[in-house]
């Protein structure tokens, strides 16, 4: 399994907050260095988790940059994304290890 990029960007979804012209600016110069963590707040809904993350997932493929959703596993799968994070583990897309996603996410 490759090893994830060096920077981290974590998207910040507060008010007044655009994480998508943070990733614009961002991708063209770490590429395939940057990992990207789509976080919403916890009372974000599940759509619009969903929302962000399939618009985040398409800016970093061009570049070859990892997307991971944190805690919302479910919505990784559903975009397509390389992996979630959740408080007790990291799953990258795959075959099943110790994961309760469906059969795509690896430990």
């Amino acid at each position: 399994m490759p090893s994830l990029g060096r920077l981290h960007l974590i998207t910040d979804t507060r008010p007044g907050r655009d994480p998508l012209t943070v990733l614009r600016a961002a991708l063209p110069v770490a590429r395939a260095e940057l990992v990207v963590q789509v976080r919403v707040e916890d009372d974000a809904t599940d759509r619009q988790a969903y929302e962000l993350a399939r618009r985040v997932v398409a800016l970093c493929r061009p570049y070859g940059a990892t997307c991971l959703v944190n805690d919302r596993l479910h919505v990784a799968l559903a975009v397509d994304a390389a992996g979630g994070t959740s408080a007790r583990t990291t799953c990258r897309c795959g075959r099943p290890v110790g994961c309760s996603a469906p059969p795509r996410c690896s430990g």
